[in-house]
């Protein structure tokens, strides 16, 4: 088993030198890089997740998502469901793709809370030749979806 190595990306990590007889020597280094050479597929990496509600009765929930893979790009195309938990309400729903990896919807559902930490949300994300990603977090207060190249409206369809 080669051992574990953490360093930033670009940092030679290996030099090989490689002789015989009377042959001038070989070199050969190995830099940093970000993925997994080893698994079977690529990896979704869930780089950023928010999930936002302004206080009181009947406020929408907003939620975004980006996807990044091994090496930090994008990853379009995917399916997103987040699972929303609240004290009285339980809801799934797919996010659509708003633009270069990132997933958001504005109205996921309407719901009575007040107070950041009080909705809890789980995002499983998959695409085809990609290992699935899951992450959890729960709400802030406010709203998420003011600078979004696509605002996407659900709440209806989650009533």
């Amino acid at each position: 088993d080669a051992p574990f190595v953490e360093a930033a990306i670009g940092v030679t990590v290996y030099e090989f030198t490689a002789t015989m007889d009377r042959m001038h020597p070989a070199f050969a280094s190995v830099k940093s890089d970000r993925g997994n050479l080893c698994g079977s597929r690529p990896q979704i990496h869930i780089a950023s997740l928010q999930a936002a509600k302004l206080d009181g009765p009947g406020q929408p929930l907003s939620v975004v998502v980006e996807l990044v893979d091994d090496s930090g790009n994008p990853v379009t195309g995917a399916d997103v469901m987040v699972q929303v938990t609240s004290l009285r309400r339980q809801i799934e729903i797919y996010l659509p793709e708003a633009s270069g990896g990132r997933y958001a919807d504005c109205d996921v559902a309407l719901l009575d809370t007040t107070g950041a930490g009080q909705i809890g949300l789980v995002v499983y994300a998959s695409a085809p030749g990609y290992a699935p990603a899951t992450a959890r977090t729960v709400n802030t207060v406010g709203y998420l979806c003011a600078n979004l190249e696509r605002e996407e409206t659900t709440a209806s369809r989650a009533q």
